[in-house]
């Protein structure tokens, strides 16, 4: 079995494992300490998940709590592993109100194993085919919305929205926090438990939040600030286009090129040309 770490924040490492193991190996033992996510990417994997067998393939993802041994029978495959800190369980056990779901309350059921939608599909190949283009905050809010369509999955209904007017009101300050320090560190490689620990809470609260007082996401209104910063520098001759595009927070050129294109309908050269 090979083994590549692709991705490490501050709450979500991902993996990626090949697994080819014959009858003549018998297979392969391991434990599991923390709350997982696992697509299947291709092939398809025979396991042992706290004694309880599956048989997983494409358009599948297992949802695992922590503490407890697996088995890997003879397989042949490719998947993605999403680990995430304990502090980030009970944090999204917390702000779903997950305390009487009959699967993450329930010490006897550790896996779950569930058929995927076209949505999931979507945002773990976005994830998966994105890393190391695009900056944390970006990957941080597609995981959190990842992690979200998979526990409505697992508790077949939408989760709650608690953005009333009235918690709006509230926590205006929080979003006038956030907003500040996007605008002030945009060109910064910004996570999202970066920007919630300035905003004092959860990075999922902050997520929702927002999302909802604003209409962009965390990452929406990120990208907005550093085009709109971006358009300034171009009108300066000196600096070339790669010079913006690093000056304004963006890790590549074409990713640069692509959201500048797509907010002004002109590449980067061609808007200093007009």
């Amino acid at each position: 079995m090979q083994s590549r770490n692709l991705f490490q924040s501050d709450f979500c490492e991902i993996k990626r494992w090949a697994i080819n193991l014959t009858q003549q190996e018998g297979g392969s033992k391991g434990y599991n300490d923390c709350f997982c996510l696992v697509f299947v990417h291709s092939g398809r994997f025979a396991v042992e998940l706290a004694t309880q067998p599956y048989e997983l393939y494409t358009g599948h993802v297992v949802v695992e709590k922590a503490d407890y041994a697996y088995k890997l029978r003879p397989s042949t495959g490719v998947c993605s592993i999403f680990n995430f800190s304990a502090s980030f369980y009970e944090q999204f056990i917390e702000e779903y109100g997950l305390r009487h779901s009959s699967f993450f309350v329930n010490p006897n059921l550790l896996t779950l194993s569930l058929t995927t939608s076209p949505a999931i599909d979507y945002l773990h190949h976005q994830i998966v085919h994105n890393l190391g283009q695009v900056g944390k905050l970006e990957v941080d809010c597609l995981v959190v919305k990842l992690v979200r369509l998979v526990v409505e999955r697992v508790e077949n209904r939408p989760l709650a929205e608690l953005a009333t007017p009235m918690v709006k009101s509230f926590h205006l300050e929080t979003i006038e926090q956030a907003k500040m320090y996007l605008n002030s560190q945009f060109n910064q490689d910004i996570s999202l438990v970066d920007l919630a620990s300035h905003c004092c809470v959860s990075p999922f609260h902050l997520s929702r939040l927002f999302k909802e007082c604003t209409g962009y996401s965390p990452h929406q209104y990120l990208v907005a600030v550093r085009l709109t910063h971006a358009e300034q520098l171009l009108r300066q001759p000196t600096l070339t286009v790669a010079d913006v595009c690093y000056a304004s927070g963006f890790n590549s050129p074409e990713h640069f090129a692509a959201a500048f294109q797509q907010k002004n309908h002109l590449s980067p050269t061609q808007y200093r040309k007009q």
